[in-house]
């Protein structure tokens, strides 16, 4: 989710910060992102801040899929050739793998997982771009599955990054952080659902991010079935496989030692995501032991504070009532 991205540079394992350029080659790298962002379709660029019918280079994207891109393909590479830390991942490689296809199927992973109405544009464009590879083909083969393994383990971590978050400022966004397979968070959802989505709909001025963590020993696998207890057309779900999420919050409200889960925030229409951390709730409710009592999560009570701030300014502008009046 979230604004904007600070880039981490990776840092080298022998003293002094290095990005991808010092070994994916300024010619290689051009190449990719001609390729790959001269594929993003129109309907994309109200997003995107560019105008005309093509992304012409990756200049033209926004500075989070910049920044994903580029650790995509940092971390990709660094699989390979192992000189410096990660970002955030390096997998194993037990055979000859281009770096080349490593680098162009990260960008093309990570710009597809961003964008998935362009998915096919992208894929397309990869292949294209492979093509051209001076490479045997079993290197290539290896170079694509480790490029797409790699983004999508960095796309999982930016989840909750700010980008969603800001583009539904004027709305009123709930960030729940819970674990799937944590049977007092699941109850805590269904309880949700019952005391707020059954009698709101889907009101498109309610925004909820629903972000799952690896407590308790949970997996990827666990939030499908976790998924289906809130139905609304405004949620999204998301993994977030290395639990930073709890820990940035953590942070946010001054706790120390103090992992944070089974939490539900309240945002009102104009609170901003302006870093790695999550802004300050507005509101919020939690399930744990060690945080105020009184904010223990009671859904009725929680519903009723959601509409509170539904009747503000911004909130109310957004109001499908509203909404009829302007298209008149």
């Amino acid at each position: 989710m979230g604004g904007t991205l600070n880039v981490v540079p990776a840092r080298s394992s022998g003293g002094g910060g290095h990005r991808e350029q010092a070994f994916v080659s300024r010619g290689v790298r051009a190449s990719i992102n001609a390729g790959l962002c001269g594929e993003l379709p129109s309907r994309h660029h109200h997003r995107l801040g560019h105008q005309g019918d093509r992304v012409a280079s990756s200049a033209a994207l926004g500075e989070r899929e910049v920044a994903v891109v580029d650790l995509a393909m940092f971390d990709a590479v660094n699989s390979i050739e192992r000189r410096y830390q990660p970002y955030l991942v390096q997998l194993p490689t037990t055979e000859p793998t281009s770096r080349d296809a490593a680098a162009a199927s990260a960008a093309a992973t990570a710009l597809a997982l961003l964008h998935p109405q362009a998915a096919n544009d992208f894929k397309t464009a990869l292949v294209q771009y492979l093509n051209g590879v001076s490479a045997p083909a079993a290197a290539i083969e290896a170079g694509t599955r480790l490029g797409d393994a790699v983004a999508h383990k960095i796309v999982e971590s930016r989840a909750t990054d700010g980008a969603d978050f800001n583009s539904n400022i004027g709305k009123v966004r709930l960030l729940y952080i819970v674990g799937p397979t944590c049977g007092i968070c699941l109850r805590g959802l269904a309880d949700l659902q019952e005391a707020l989505y059954s009698k709101k709909g889907n009101d498109p001025r309610m925004i909820t991010y629903v972000v799952h963590v690896p407590t308790l020993g949970a997996r990827e696998l666990n939030v499908g079935p976790a998924s289906r207890l809130i139905t609304n057309a405004h949620t999204t779900q998301y993994w977030e496989e290395t639990g930073i999420t709890g820990k940035l919050m953590e942070e946010t409200l001054g706790l120390t030692k103090r992992y944070i889960w089974d939490f539900y925030a309240i945002y009102g229409p104009t609170a901003v995501w302006s870093d790695e951390r999550p802004p300050v709730p507005d509101s919020y409710q939690h399930q744990l032991q060690g945080l105020p009592p009184e904010r223990r999560l009671q859904a009725d009570a929680f519903a009723a504070k959601v509409n509170e701030f539904l009747v503000q300014p911004a909130a109310a502008a957004n109001s499908p009532a509203n909404a009829a009046g302007k298209s008149e």
